[in-house]
């Protein structure tokens, strides 16, 4: 039986929730811990803000019209 609204939590698996605690800890701790040079991790946050900031549009889009495409699937 399928679930007509899914909890908020089961948009990513267990797998990607880890993967992400991952990425924001490194992340952090790259960070703080002064290794790279500003400038550097500059680019590194345009490079995956970007790609980020377009899928946000997405998330919302198929959030917004969740049953219209679950229509279109059946």
């Amino acid at each position: 039986m399928k679930n007509d609204h899914p909890c908020l939590f089961s948009f990513f698996n267990i797998k990607s929730y880890i993967m992400m605690t991952v990425m924001i800890t490194s992340g952090i701790l790259l960070r703080k811990s002064g290794l790279v040079a500003p400038e550097y991790l500059s680019i590194l946050y345009i490079t995956m803000g970007i790609p980020l900031f377009l899928s946000a549009f997405r998330f919302y889009y198929y959030g917004i019209y969740y049953d219209e495409v679950i229509d279109l699937k059946d």
